[in-house]
């Protein structure tokens, strides 16, 4: 069973920076406040500028922070030199166009198919109503999506995995799949329970070489020095389902 080896965290704004309890865990800090053009969106001359700070010698898992930033994903896979399979957990497919030359974070997934390694895609936990699913058109690589709502059992995740043709997988959790009990986010949330995401990384890793994985859905911290209760409580929430994820993958 391989597991991630390093812990690295982008800080992009306060959301990971406060979450203490994770932060002694990280290995790297990897600062990229300074790149202006990151949140939401960016153009593919900074994703470039990006991806060549994540290039990472071992198996890591990467903090990313809001869900904002979740395109970064993508900087990450591009530096990946060996066939693999991507699963994501998401409330949404971000599998939507942008125009040329911009990749936001909903529309990453549909971005990565551009990589030679990428071989295939599977998206789990997505909201029925996700508006990027009527505009799905075929790709050049396969794709599964498993609903939300879609009661997946474990004999049913065996045979998505007997479908994965790479040895490899590297995975990216968006919280936001997460329902609000377990975790808060600044984007609409799923009905996933922690402890059923958990069983799918079970599942996965004990079938598949982890070579790597993101975390994002913080948070969004606008200044850490005025923070409300219920601002104190959602980075609480979000640090107890990162540390449940870390200690399964790690």
């Amino acid at each position: 069973m391989d597991k991630i080896s390093d812990l690295v965290a982008l800080n992009l704004d306060p959301a990971l920076m406060i979450q203490h309890d994770v932060m002694s865990r990280v290995k790297n800090v990897i600062n990229l406040r300074s790149l202006n053009g990151l949140r939401m969106m960016s153009d593919t001359t900074h994703m470039a500028r990006v991806s060549s700070c994540l290039s990472f010698t071992n198996s890591s898992a990467a903090l990313i922070g809001s869900g904002d930033f979740h395109h970064l994903s993508l900087a990450i896979l591009a530096n990946i030199k060996i066939p693999f399979t991507l699963v994501v957990f998401d409330n949404h497919t971000d599998l939507m166009n942008m125009n040329k030359g911009y990749i936001s974070c909903g529309s990453w997934i549909r971005e990565s198919f551009r990589l030679k390694w990428l071989k295939s895609v599977i998206i789990i936990g997505v909201n029925p109503d996700d508006e990027a699913l009527k505009f799905i058109h075929p790709f050049s690589k396969p794709i599964h999506i498993i609903l939300s709502r879609t009661q997946t059992s474990s004999k049913k995740m065996y045979e998505i995995i007997k479908e994965i043709k790479t040895k490899s997988l590297y995975v990216s959790i968006d919280k936001d799949v997460l329902n609000s009990a377990c975790a808060s986010t600044n984007w609409n949330q799923g009905s996933m329970d922690i402890n059923e995401l958990i069983d799918y990384l079970n599942i996965l890793i004990a079938a598949k070489k982890l070579i790597g994985m993101d975390i994002c859905g913080e948070w969004k911290i606008y200044d850490k020095m005025f923070m409300s209760d219920y601002d104190i409580e959602a980075v609480r929430r979000n640090e107890a389902a990162n540390i449940k994820i870390l200690e399964t993958v790690s």
